[in-house]
Protein backbone atom coordinates (compact mmCIF):
# COMPACT_ATOMS: atom_id res chain seq x y z
CA UNK A 1 0.00 0.00 0.00
CA UNK A 2 2.59 2.28 0.77
CA UNK A 3 4.74 1.53 -2.37
CA UNK A 4 1.50 2.39 -4.33
CA UNK A 5 1.24 6.08 -2.48
CA UNK A 6 4.84 6.79 -3.07
CA UNK A 7 5.23 5.76 -6.72
CA UNK A 8 1.83 7.74 -7.53
CA UNK A 9 3.22 10.59 -5.37
CA UNK A 10 6.35 10.65 -7.97
CA UNK A 11 4.31 9.95 -10.44
CA UNK A 12 2.42 13.61 -9.93
CA UNK A 13 5.66 15.43 -9.26
CA UNK A 14 6.83 14.37 -12.91
CA UNK A 15 3.39 15.97 -14.42
CA UNK A 16 3.92 18.97 -12.01
CA UNK A 17 7.65 19.52 -13.23
CA UNK A 18 8.63 18.10 -16.52
CA UNK A 19 11.58 19.23 -16.32
CA UNK A 20 13.59 17.11 -19.28
CA UNK A 21 10.95 17.23 -21.62
CA UNK A 22 11.91 19.60 -23.78
CA UNK A 23 15.77 18.40 -23.75
CA UNK A 24 16.79 16.31 -27.06
CA UNK A 25 17.89 12.80 -26.00
CA UNK A 26 21.63 13.45 -26.90
CA UNK A 27 21.30 15.96 -24.53
CA UNK A 28 19.79 13.93 -21.64
CA UNK A 29 22.46 11.24 -22.54
CA UNK A 30 25.33 13.90 -21.66
CA UNK A 31 24.04 14.83 -18.93
CA UNK A 32 23.38 11.28 -17.33
CA UNK A 33 26.77 10.11 -18.63
CA UNK A 34 28.57 13.11 -16.54
CA UNK A 35 26.78 12.01 -13.77
CA UNK A 36 27.91 8.60 -13.28
CA UNK A 37 31.58 9.56 -14.26
CA UNK A 38 33.44 8.64 -11.39
CA UNK A 39 35.82 11.45 -10.84
CA UNK A 40 33.49 14.26 -11.00
CA UNK A 41 30.40 12.81 -8.68
CA UNK A 42 27.34 15.28 -9.28
CA UNK A 43 26.03 16.04 -5.19
CA UNK A 44 23.32 18.27 -6.66
CA UNK A 45 21.83 19.83 -9.93
CA UNK A 46 19.85 23.07 -10.16
CA UNK A 47 17.78 24.05 -13.10
CA UNK A 48 16.21 27.00 -14.34
CA UNK A 49 14.69 28.45 -16.88
CA UNK A 50 15.90 32.23 -18.24
CA UNK A 51 14.94 34.15 -21.05
CA UNK A 52 18.24 35.27 -23.60
CA UNK A 53 17.16 38.84 -23.70
CA UNK A 54 17.14 40.82 -20.34
CA UNK A 55 14.37 43.01 -20.37
CA UNK A 56 12.55 42.31 -18.11
CA UNK A 57 13.54 43.81 -14.43
CA UNK A 58 11.95 41.12 -12.83
CA UNK A 59 14.22 38.84 -14.65
CA UNK A 60 17.27 40.66 -14.03
CA UNK A 61 16.37 40.51 -10.40
CA UNK A 62 16.34 36.72 -10.32
CA UNK A 63 19.28 36.44 -12.46
CA UNK A 64 21.07 39.05 -9.74
CA UNK A 65 19.46 36.58 -7.07
CA UNK A 66 21.12 33.36 -8.72
CA UNK A 67 24.58 34.90 -9.12
CA UNK A 68 24.80 35.67 -5.98
CA UNK A 69 23.39 32.14 -4.67
CA UNK A 70 25.98 30.62 -7.13
CA UNK A 71 29.05 32.58 -5.80
CA UNK A 72 28.08 31.90 -2.30
CA UNK A 73 28.60 28.57 -2.98
CA UNK A 74 31.89 28.70 -4.73
CA UNK A 75 32.78 30.41 -1.97
CA UNK A 76 32.17 27.67 0.35
CA UNK A 77 34.11 25.10 -1.97
CA UNK A 78 31.57 23.64 -4.35
CA UNK A 79 32.40 23.34 -7.55
CA UNK A 80 29.33 24.36 -10.29
CA UNK A 81 29.81 23.44 -14.24
CA UNK A 82 26.66 24.62 -16.44
CA UNK A 83 25.28 22.84 -19.06
CA UNK A 84 22.57 25.57 -20.84
CA UNK A 85 20.14 24.45 -23.63
CA UNK A 86 18.06 26.84 -26.13
CA UNK A 87 14.15 26.27 -25.73
CA UNK A 88 11.71 27.73 -27.26
CA UNK A 89 10.90 31.54 -27.34
CA UNK A 90 14.23 32.88 -26.84
CA UNK A 91 14.60 31.05 -23.70
CA UNK A 92 17.13 28.35 -22.27
CA UNK A 93 17.30 26.20 -19.24
CA UNK A 94 20.39 26.05 -17.37
CA UNK A 95 21.64 22.57 -15.15
CA UNK A 96 24.25 23.51 -12.53
CA UNK A 97 26.14 20.61 -11.72
CA UNK A 98 27.44 20.83 -8.16
CA UNK A 99 29.88 18.56 -6.89
CA UNK A 100 31.49 19.01 -3.59
CA UNK A 101 34.78 18.36 -3.37
CA UNK A 102 36.11 15.48 -1.26
CA UNK A 103 38.23 17.57 1.05
CA UNK A 104 35.30 19.61 1.94
CA UNK A 105 33.63 17.00 3.21
CA UNK A 106 35.75 15.93 5.33
CA UNK A 107 36.01 19.75 6.71
CA UNK A 108 32.40 19.33 7.03
CA UNK A 109 32.95 16.34 8.48
CA UNK A 110 35.25 17.65 11.27
CA UNK A 111 33.00 20.30 11.90
CA UNK A 112 30.49 18.18 13.00
CA UNK A 113 31.87 15.95 14.66
CA UNK A 114 33.12 18.51 17.49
Amino acid sequence: MINNILSSEKHDLRDLYPIAEDIPNEYQHIISSEIHQKENLIDFILVYEETLNNNDSFERAQKAMRKNFEANLQHYGLILNYRKYLLKNHRQRVFVLITTPFEKLLEMCEITRK
